[in-house]
């Protein structure tokens, strides 16, 4: 059992800070230390699972200004219930306008014989941004495990403004293996992904999201601010490896010339410049530029890999 209620601001500053923070049982939330000025709050079931008769409770708003980032400690488990018991998991967030939430859990595991209901909440403002990744794992194929006989039934609803504006359900019911393995339904997969980008340029960025994703996933535009994709894959560790060697690569492009200058600049604006000592920092750079250029000849010469 457990409840927890957020709320979170974003001050003169653009900084988000908390408003409001209540939980009780073993749902807890605590906040690791940023340097940025979003926040992030980060989930925890201390009693390492949900089971049949279970009751878990959370309630979010991101005020104006705000941008708030919620994650999972680990993976969550639904483990086997008892006949007539069954979990329940409502999450129900709030984003006003000018706010943006990063909802991105880890995985839900679902062990044989688990029984669990599950609803997420999201209204949205006008001019509210969101980020939205649910991954479900459907048995440790390490163990490996069979999902024989189950009960889950998951809930997502997203509007704007109180009009639907993304809703989407599952129910698994019995031999949920059985069920999976049919060609129109996963053909066979042990884990999946959803994940909803909702904000005024979402729809720039489907062209390159398609050139990106594996065969078994899909990306539509639903509206011109909502972008959606749904990933099978064979396990967890395929939905992670998601970011192939292709999108590793345009993610590096990415951080090397336009995050770090971005980042450098941000800083070098705030930073005591009167406190620094220059020669050692030149010699600091001299140093990653020749460590740079020896890790790049190695590529070349030796490992003969094309590392742009």
């Amino acid at each position: 059992m457990g409840a927890a209620k957020l709320s979170v601001y974003g001050d003169a500053q653009g900084k988000t800070r908390l408003r409001d923070l209540r939980q009780s049982g073993s749902l807890k939330l605590v906040f690791p230390r940023t340097h940025r000025h979003d926040a992030e709050a980060i989930m925890v079931n201390t009693a390492g699972g949900i089971t049949g008769g279970d009751q878990f409770a959370l309630d979010v708003t991101v005020a104006q200004g705000a941008r708030l980032s919620i994650t999972t400690q680990a993976a969550e488990r639904a483990y086997r219930a008892q006949p007539g018991e069954i979990g329940s998991v409502t999450t129900d967030i709030t984003v006003q306008d000018g706010g943006s939430l990063h909802w991105l859990p880890q995985e839900l595991i679902l062990f044989d014989r688990c029984a669990l209901r599950r609803r997420l909440s999201i209204d949205l403002a006008p001019k509210a941004r969101l980020l939205m990744v649910e991954p479900i794992v459907f048995g440790r194929a390490a163990m490996p495990e069979v999902l024989s006989d189950v009960m889950f039934q998951d809930r997502i609803r997203i509007t704007r403004a109180g009009l639907p504006l993304y809703i989407d359900g599952m129910d698994l019911k019995g031999d949920a293996a059985k069920h999976l393995a049919r060609p129109a339904v996963a053909s066979g997969a042990g884990a999946m992904a959803s994940l909803v980008m909702v904000a005024p340029d979402a729809q720039r960025h489907l062209k390159a999201v398609h050139t990106l994703l594996p065969q078994s996933a899909g990306a539509s535009l639903l509206a011109e601010e909502m972008l959606v994709i749904r990933q099978l894959a064979r396990d967890s560790f395929g939905l992670r490896r998601t970011f192939d060697f292709n999108m590793a690569m345009a993610l590096n492009k990415f951080v090397m010339f336009v995050a770090m200058p971005a980042l450098g600049f941000q800083l070098l604006a705030n930073a005591p410049l009167a406190e620094f000592n220059f020669a050692m920092l030149s010699g600091y750079f001299v140093t990653e530029v020749v460590m740079y250029a020896v890790g790049f000849l190695i590529a070349r010469r030796v490992f003969k890999t094309d590392v742009m």
